[in-house]
């Protein structure tokens, strides 16, 4: 078994407090600090109580074997925190960081999965491949909605929620409305005709999920934009109050732009009015210029970082954002030619570029995920043999001293290894 304590050097060590070599066997653990607490004892020895603590507190922690792995790991600071994490519930394996990327690529499995599965059965269900009710279609989509729920639930409450501050937590709100738009829309596609409500009826928590969520932006945002507890409006204030009315902007026209495509697409599929589908269609190829706008202004704003750092993060998010406006341009373009000019067109190809991201993003992120375990592993052992070979030559200069000064070696607190040659 390897040993690694980062950040506690060899003298301090608990291997070597005990005399023991750090892949010693329970039995010898036991052995030395057996031989060391009877020198040490505070009957036999006033002098040595503080070492005879030191030396039972390693023993106490060696001889469990998940504290010695953890301590292995991470020190006796991951000792302590393993022991806090204990008193609230939490498992001592979670500390193990093969553990947690086995558990992040589990996580991550289960949502991205989730996600890739629920627009592949969509598509079957409307390409006519599968005969299932809506509810059933609907099912893994419910399923990330409640693990992201939970997670809301548990994440505390925003301290600057602007008018929301009265709600106890506004993501769970949100995730409400959003449900709820969920299941209304599902028994509306099931029974049609015959449902108590319409298309349009079914859309209402979808739009006060963005009506509200745009007039929390506008609350968080709106005291900068408007300058108001700001002096002079020069240099840093003056750039801060024009990006809050750049994000202002932003939020009116695509809260509008969501809302109009709500609107007209419920007149469209309720006849109240006629209507194109182009007509339809155009608040999302108007949301989509927005996006690329937004694309491009981040790939106008990389040089103009002041560090390494932060021109790298901004490069990543302006590929990214590059990449998602490319994917939903192709997928807004088929189904634009479906529904607007009658090409025959399967839904399955009108979502193919969505689905060949997000399952390459899917690959990529679980061989990240056991990569990073494997190479976390590996450093551990690597360091474990360095560790190793410390404690053995401290031990040797320890010999080395108690036999040229046995009286100097006892006053030091330390334990010897030995006090002859072996």
């Amino acid at each position: 078994m390897g040993s690694f304590t980062p950040g506690v050097s060899v003298s301090e060590s608990y291997y070597s407090l005990l005399s023991v070599e750090p892949h010693a066997t329970p039995d010898e653990i036991r052995k030395a600090y057996r031989k060391l607490a009877l020198r040490f004892h505070p009957d036999k020895n006033p002098d040595a109580g503080e070492t005879f603590q030191k030396i039972s507190t390693a023993y106490a922690t060696l001889s469990d074997p998940q504290r010695r792995q953890v301590y292995d790991r991470f020190g006796e600071q991951g000792v302590q925190i393993m022991e806090q994490a204990a008193a609230y519930g939490v498992p001592p394996w979670l500390l193990n960081p093969a553990a947690q990327s086995g558990l992040l690529c589990v996580l991550l499995v289960v949502v991205v999965g989730l996600v890739v599965v629920f627009p592949v059965i969509l598509t079957m269900r409307i390409d006519g491949g599968l005969a299932w009710p809506w509810p059933a279609v609907f099912t893994p989509l419910w399923l990330v909605d409640l693990l992201v729920l939970a997670l809301a639930a548990a994440s505390p409450r925003d301290r600057d929620a602007g008018c929301w501050r009265c709600v106890p937590n506004r993501r769970q709100v949100n995730l409400a409305l959003l449900l709820a738009f969920q299941l209304l829309l599902a028994y509306k596609l099931d029974a049609g005709e015959q449902a108590p409500f319409s298309y349009s009826e079914s859309f209402l928590p979808l739009e006060i999920s963005i009506f509200l969520g745009a007039v929390a932006e506008l609350c968080m945002h709106g005291r900068t934009a408007l300058g108001r507890g700001r002096g002079g409006g020069q240099g840093a204030e003056g750039a801060d109050r024009a990006a809050a009315q750049r994000r202002l902007v932003s939020v009116v026209a695509r809260s509008s732009l969501q809302l109009s495509f709500l609107g007209l697409l419920g007149c469209r599929v309720d006849d109240l009015l006629p209507v194109t589908w182009w007509t339809v269609l155009t608040p999302l190829w108007l949301l989509l210029l927005l996006y690329c706008l937004r694309a491009a202004a981040s790939c106008a704003s990389i040089k103009a970082a002041a560090q390494e750092e932060e021109r790298v993060a901004r490069r990543v998010l302006a590929g990214l954002s590059s990449a998602a406006s490319l994917i939903c341009f192709f997928c807004l373009l088929l189904l634009s030619l479906r529904l607007a000019e009658g090409v025959p067109l399967s839904a399955a190809l009108i979502l193919t570029p969505f689905l060949t991201v997000v399952g390459l993003l899917l690959c990529c992120t679980c061989t990240s995920c056991i990569c990073a375990g494997v190479l976390v592993s590996a450093d551990a052992d690597g360091a474990a043999d360095g560790l190793a070979a410390g404690d053995a030559y401290q031990r040797h200069c320890d010999e080395e001293s108690a036999q040229s000064d046995p009286s100097a070696a006892s006053a030091s607190g330390v334990p010897p290894a030995a006090a002859a040659p072996r």
